[in-house]
Formats: C-alpha cells, structure tokens, sequence
C-alpha cells in the first residue's frame, strides 16, 4: 500500500515540476471555445472595418442580431461617420476604432 502512495506523489510531483494540470473534460473544452473567441476577436479588431456579420460571429458587442446593431445605430451609439460606405464588392462596414469604443463603454 505506501508503494502506492510513494508512485502516486511521485506522479503529482512531476506533474508540478512541469507545470501540467488534471482538468475535467468540460472545464477543457470550456477554455478552448473561449481561448478561440479570444483569438478570433483579437484577429477581427485589426482590420479597418467589419460587416456586421463579423461583429456577430466574433461576439465584438453585445447584441446577438442584425437588428440590434442597426438599433444602436439609430441611436446614435454608433455615428454615421464611423462606417466605410457600402461598395459593390463590400457591404456597409463599421469601423474597429468605433467597435473598440463601444467595448470600453459596454
């Protein structure tokens, strides 16, 4: 029984030696979503401008709808100067530096 013991705190000794960690599955999985939100958003907010899709799918504001956004707009929340006009190749885009904004208010 105690060589049990001794293998037992040996393995959480090297466990600690090289910085790892025995998380539950879902508490792993968890992180990772967020760990890739994060990393998506950090990747949307160096572009000059996103579609409202993108604000969306990267979770940039908090609103969950198209409608919503078009909402703080009316507003005022977000200012008619703070998008690029809508081109035949792009559709109206909000500008990161108003989207950045509204992350430090929100």
């Amino acid at each position: 029984m105690m060589e049990a013991a001794q293998i037992l705190q040996e393995f959480k000794d090297d466990l600690k030696r090289e910085g790892l960690l025995i998380v539950p599955k879902q508490e792993w999985e968890e992180r990772a979503v967020a760990n890739d939100l994060t990393k998506l958003q950090q990747r949307m907010l160096k572009k000059l401008a996103l579609t409202y899709n993108e604000i969306l799918k990267a979770q940039l504001l908090p609103v969950t709808s198209r409608q919503a956004i078009d909402y703080w707009v009316k507003n005022g929340k977000i200012k008619e100067n703070e998008f690029l006009p809508k081109t035949p190749s792009h559709p109206k885009r909000v500008l990161t530096i108003a989207i950045q904004r509204l992350r430090n208010e929100y």
